[in-house]
């Protein structure tokens, strides 16, 4: 069986939107830090899978968890894509304040951050061109209980988030037409016109 498509797929929306908002969140996170003059530091990844290690206090990680389509038709396709935004923030016992409260405290701040920017109606199209986008909604926020790993408290929270797109596909090529017969009658009778059209 030989391939029927010609052409190049084209990089998807919903991998575009991924992208974008992980160069949203790193954009408004480092402008958050110099305006607050917090010292932690604004890492966000796309799609990471290795856990924080023993020197990242806190980081933020993009994930793309699924498609529910629930408009189709053979152009295009509509419907919500969610991502995952998940923070991890690690912290250590000091004096002044236990592990499991660094952790906590950092990851809940980070949140709540991420939950604004999101929400913010400056993004409500992602700062894509209108049309793209329909909808953006923060659908969730969880977390778990810090777990302790080498002295070192890890806590992880997700913002689930809906965003409501679509994707387009090409149409298949159909045959050239290049003639076409029509009988036209009069009245009862079997006397007519026979019209034909032929491509030029």
């Amino acid at each position: 069986m030989a391939a029927i498509i010609e052409n190049i797929i084209p990089e998807q929306n919903f991998e575009k939107v991924g992208q974008q908002i992980g160069a949203i969140l790193q954009l408004e996170l480092s402008n958050q830090k110099t305006l607050q003059n917090f010292t932690e530091p604004v890492d966000v990844y796309l799609e990471r899978m290795d856990p924080p290690n023993d020197h990242e206090k806190i980081f933020v990680n993009v994930l793309y968890s699924g498609t529910n389509n629930n408009e189709d038709n053979q152009k295009r396709s509509q419907g919500n894509v969610n991502y995952y935004v998940d923070v991890y923030s690690t912290g250590k016992s000091s004096e002044n304040r236990s592990g499991d409260l660094d952790s906590n405290v950092r990851c809940n701040k980070f949140l709540g951050m991420i939950r604004y920017i999101l929400s913010y109606t400056g993004y409500k199209t992602l700062g894509f061109a209108p049309g793209f986008i329909g909808n953006v909604s923060v659908e969730s926020i969880e977390k778990g209980s810090p777990e302790n790993v080498d002295t070192n408290y890890t806590t992880m929270g997700r913002i689930t988030l809906s965003v409501r797109m679509i994707e387009d596909q090409e149409l298949e090529t159909g045959p050239v037409l290049s003639e076409a017969l029509t009988g036209v009658k009069l009245d009862l009778t079997e006397k007519g016109y026979q019209y034909k059209t032929i491509k030029l």
